[in-house]
């Protein structure tokens, strides 16, 4: 299992050069990655600072770090930008890119002031279809190919994307997914990697049952998930690991975890984040 921070750019975080400073300690203290997201469900807490813009600052002053890119594909960027701007970013972090990516939530004011369209209405399924079709327009962009795309909700017709990204075939994409529901699992199964995002009967970022993951790897194996398919759990920041929540993690990746990726509460102070980076990843005890 490899061990990550993910960081939502709300609060103190929203500040660019602060979210920067910390993912150049995580790096010193040998974590394996670091996630920015604009990607929530906050309706009182919104977004307050650019995905994108603070992964290329991480980017151009890290060298080791699994860079993660949170953001929707779909309800406020268009996607022909976030897949230039995702290729620039791939090229400054030298290939260490995952972009992750959801269908968002259409509570979130931010999304229904700005979205063009089906972003600000509550039928799961017109936002499902815009994002997918989003997803689809990135993908063929970052292929290296003409673009020729005609939808439901868009038309493109260009000339190849350049610069491709670095990574090849592409930047691995990681699809958040509400569990147990079967048809955002269908479509992380055909990509690189699944956020699963567990709802029922549970406090937001509390460790998943050990049964629900090992559920989640089955069903994407059954769906033709490919082997090296990652499956990265989100979990509340951890003061400290005792030995029993370190057994618990170990039961996680044998259920089939692949990262575990201690989520920054939107209430936390840079300076109490800053000491538990410095304290190292889990594995370290």
């Amino acid at each position: 299992m490899r061990y990550g921070v993910f960081l939502p750019l709300v609060g103190e975080f929203a500040e660019p050069s602060r979210a920067v400073n910390l993912a150049r300690e995580a790096e010193r203290a040998g974590w394996d990655g670091f996630f920015v997201s604009d990607l929530t469900e906050s309706v009182q807490r919104p977004v307050e600072a650019d995905a994108c813009i603070v992964t290329a600052a991480i980017a151009s002053t890290t060298t080791t770090l699994q860079l993660g890119l949170v953001t929707p594909a779909a309800d406020r960027r268009r996607p022909w930008v976030l897949a230039r701007q995702s290729a620039i970013i791939d090229h400054l972090c030298q290939g260490r890119l995952i972009f992750g990516t959801g269908v968002g939530y259409a509570s979130w004011h931010e999304t229904l002031a700005l979205a063009d369209r089906a972003a600000h209405d509550d039928d799961a399924d017109l936002r499902s279809s815009l994002f997918e079709e989003s997803l689809a327009v990135l993908l063929l962009c970052w292929s290296g190919e003409p673009v020729r795309h005609e939808g439901r909700w868009m038309q493109v017709d260009s000339p190849p994307f350049l610069p491709t990204p670095l990574q090849r075939p592409r930047i691995p994409v990681w699809v958040s997914a509400e569990w147990p529901r079967r048809t955002p699992l269908r479509r992380a199964a055909h990509l690189d990697g699944i956020l699963p995002v567990f709802t029922e009967h549970r406090e937001p970022h509390s460790p998943p049952a050990v049964e629900d993951v090992r559920a989640i790897r089955e069903e994407l194996r059954r769906l033709g998930a490919p082997v090296h398919h990652d499956l990265a759990l989100r979990g509340s920041f951890a003061p400290q690991w005792t030995p029993e929540s370190l057994d618990r993690l170990r039961m996680l990746e044998n259920a089939g975890a692949t990262w575990w990726l201690e989520t920054v509460e939107r209430d936390a102070t840079a300076s109490a984040v800053s000491e538990r980076l410095a304290a190292g990843p889990p594995r370290d005890g």
